[in-house]
């Protein structure tokens, strides 16, 4: 890996099964052909590999990152097609839906928004620096419009009305699930999302 060059996807399993796996795999081919790397593999070769992966763990809830970065390089600057690509898999922990977390507003965007890349250094630094602070993760900001947090896309609800940023974010593959669900339910805005009373008023 040179220099942090690659890019990653993450999905979770249920009870073994994985979680809309083609819409993640289509994600992680378009983060590699955004950061200019191919996936040495066929989509049907790394899906057998999951499975395989799966059925060798004993926990039922997984959470599996793949990773593709540009491999070796002669003068540690130059990449020469030689991608390297993993899996790694792990049980999840993850939170009860009626706990709150607290949420620490930071003045950070991605470098590549469309691409899930390796480049994470300015959200583990302030994830990390506010966490000893009492914060449960952080909230990215870019000049008043709150975009996303580090591993999740931000929703909010105001009567009848979904309102989640739609410019300068990772469109999260559960964000999509969850707009396909909710529109029959909800009139769904899609826009910039202010810090403070345009969180309401969408003004």
């Amino acid at each position: 890996m040179i220099r942090g060059y690659g890019v990653f996807d993450f999905f979770r399993t249920y009870g073994k099964t994985p979680f809309h796996f083609d819409e993640h795999f289509d994600r992680f081919i378009l983060s590699a052909k955004t950061v200019d790397l191919e996936i040495p593999y066929s989509k049907e070769t790394i899906y057998s590999a999951v499975l395989s992966l799966i059925n060798l763990h004993p926990a039922e809830n997984l959470g599996i990152k793949m990773y593709l970065t540009a491999g070796k390089s002669d003068d540690a600057f130059f990449h020469q097609g030689n991608c390297s690509f993993w899996i790694v898999v792990a049980p999840l922990s993850f939170l009860a839906f009626d706990q709150a977390i607290q949420l620490k507003t930071v003045p950070i965007t991605r470098e590549i928004p469309t691409a899930k890349t390796l480049n994470y250094m300015q959200a583990s630094i302030y994830a990390n620096r506010f966490k000893r602070l009492g914060y449960d993760n952080i909230i990215y900001l870019d000049q008043n419009k709150l975009l996303e947090s580090s591993t999740s896309n931000l929703f909010f609800i105001q009567k009848n009305r979904l309102i989640t940023a739609n410019a300068n974010i990772l469109e999260g593959i559960t964000r999509k699930v969850v707009l396909e669900l909710a529109q029959s339910q909800f009139e769904i805005e899609l826009r910039e999302v202010l810090l403070g009373r345009a969180i309401v008023t969408g003004k």
